[in-house]
């Protein structure tokens, strides 16, 4: 699964559809393209973004994208206008660069870093074996990393792991 940032042109919409109601947002991914971006309404997160707020997505080998994470950044205070053949830049990471910051991380906090790294590689591997239990024999090992991924990331936010 590729990750990538995604800009909302517009604020999230709830609609209902043939699957039943359902979060859409439209945005600009990093690549520059526009695309709709579906959610089920059981992420508040989704339905809270507003114009021009950055956001997670991530894009599998079927081209299919997902709601990966929460805005980034907040709604900027008036609508921003593109002129006509507006080129679309590279949107920055959502993660900063901490630099010699990173190194001064007191040693408690590096325990509890530990314990936390600890704690969540048992869970993505109970995820890992649990998606290797109900995927095809055949299944491909991406699929297999895909699907326990995916678990993880709702197990994380349904439980508050993260």
């Amino acid at each position: 699964m590729e990750l990538m940032n995604a800009v909302a042109l517009k604020p999230a919409r709830e609609v209902t559809t043939k699957y039943g109601q359902r979060f859409v947002v439209d945005a600009r991914l990093e690549t520059g393209e526009e695309a709709a971006i579906w959610a089920p309404t059981d992420m508040p997160a989704v339905g809270s973004i507003g114009q021009g707020q950055t956001f997670l997505v991530g894009r599998h080998k079927s081209r299919k994208l997902n709601f990966i994470d929460a805005p980034t950044a907040p709604p900027p205070a008036a609508p921003v206008h593109r002129p006509i053949g507006f080129q679309a830049t590279p949107i920055p990471a959502a993660v900063p660069n901490l630099g010699k910051a990173a190194l001064e991380i007191p040693s408690e906090a590096k325990a509890a870093i530990a314990a936390d790294a600890e704690l969540f590689a048992k869970v993505y591997a109970h995820c890992y074996q649990q998606a290797r239990a109900v995927m095809p024999q055949d299944a491909p090992a991406e699929a297999v990393q895909a699907c326990a991924s995916s678990t993880w990331i709702a197990l994380s936010r349904r439980h508050g792991l993260g």
